[in-house]
């Protein structure tokens, strides 16, 4: 799973070859994604430059399409957000490059 920064979505990527698929858009709300974080319920946790923290739910039926895309943290939080990781016990931990501040965000599995 990768963030394709330039054309505002999120790629996955087979690991064997072939052709990619497109998870997320513009359309579902992204702009200009840093960085993805894959969460151990397939969650895909995803940074934007903006200092949004967004959320993909992969369609259950199709693990190539994002269902929904939700926000979970805004730039009322962040300033300039460049990455994202999950912490041993699952918080979303995210750098701030403006504020030199690492936040971490609870993350509740299926939601």
């Amino acid at each position: 799973i990768v963030a394709d920064t330039g054309n505002s979505r999120i790629l996955r990527i087979p690991a064997l070859g072939g052709n990619f698929a497109v998870l997320a858009t513009s359309a579902n709300g992204l702009s200009s994604p840093g960085d993805v974080a894959v969460t151990p319920t397939g969650h895909i946790v995803i940074a934007q430059f903006s200092g949004a923290i967004k959320l993909c739910t992969v369609d259950e039926t199709n693990p190539n399409i994002c269902e929904t895309v939700s926000t979970i943290a805004t730039h009322t939080i962040f300033s300039n957000v460049y990455g994202v990781a999950l912490s041993p016990k699952g918080h979303i931990v995210v750098p701030d490059r403006d504020t030199n501040k690492i936040l971490q965000l609870t993350f509740r599995g299926g939601q």
